[in-house]
């Protein structure tokens, strides 16, 4: 949250220091002093809390192949991501957070619906150190690419069936070798009129390969976040649905998981 009591800081602090001080205020009509005061402390605390951002942002080599999370990319990406949260006004109840494993790495599902998805899953499970697998064109956005880069994200081809092999390879070896858990959209990409779309069941073999826990969560409520932001508080729900633990996971196959998750997902989002 340093971001986020920064512009804070920056929006109080401003018209208090500047009325008594450089810009002081002798008399009741010089009312319209504190109010120029807060408005400039508010962007100009954003204005600098992203040109620090963006800073910060050169320091993380993009071509570098991570076998681990840098902790200046993980910092930065989080305190970025509460900041995004916080002025979007997202009122977010988690249901079933005790059920995720406590002492492993695990593998994520959810549906998607929302940008914003992604953001709220890693603001409220920060502890957890979730590594999301996402479209290349992310990766590509000023700021956010390199630290999710930093931080272990993987871009998948969609198009080049062996790069997206390699890719969960990747996943999988992560999650074995307790560097980072992984979250997917097995989807592949949000859904605005359906539902729920059909999974990809290939992501479903990091968990299978990893013997890891595989979390099956869902969102509702994300998609009405960007009409509302900022003014219009956004309720939303986060649930773990169900966790299928590593010595279950062999009693499946991919395809198995993918239709078994669906349909969980499927039976949360129709109440």
């Amino acid at each position: 949250m340093f971001l986020v009591f920064f512009i804070i800081a920056c929006t109080i602090g401003l018209p208090v220091v500047g009325s008594l001080t450089f810009w002081p205020v002798h008399s009741w009509y010089d009312f319209y002093i504190p109010v120029v005061l807060f408005f400039g402390g508010f962007f100009g605390g954003i204005i600098v809390s992203f040109i620090v951002t963006f800073i910060a942002s050169l320091g993380v080599n993009q071509k570098k192949e991570r076998t681990k999370p840098g902790s200046w990319s993980y910092w930065w990406l989080h305190q970025g991501i509460k900041c995004i949260d916080w002025f979007s006004n997202i009122d977010c109840n988690v249901i079933g957070a005790n059920k995720l494993p406590k002492n492993q790495r695990f593998v994520l599902v959810c549906n998607h619906r929302s940008n914003y998805d992604p953001m709220i899953i890693i603001e409220r499970f920060s502890l957890k150190k979730i590594a999301f697998i996402s479209k290349e064109s992310n990766f590509k956005i000023p700021m956010v690419g390199r630290f999710m880069k930093g931080s272990c994200y993987q871009a998948i081809d969609r198009v080049d069936r062996e790069e997206a092999l390699k890719v969960i390879k990747k996943c999988t070896n992560f999650v074995q070798d307790g560097v980072m858990s992984i979250g997917v959209f097995p989807e592949g990409t949000r859904q605005r009129k359906e539902i729920i779309g059909q999974f990809h069941e290939g992501v479903f073999n990091i968990a299978i390969h990893a013997n890891a826990p595989l979390v099956i969560a869902a969102l509702k409520g994300t998609e009405k976040i960007a009409g509302r932001a900022p003014f219009k508080r956004t309720k939303v729900i986060l649930k773990i649905i169900g966790v299928i633990q590593p010595d279950e996971i062999q009693n499946y196959t991919a395809k198995a998981i993918s239709d078994l998750s669906r349909d969980l997902m499927i039976d949360f989002l129709s109440d």
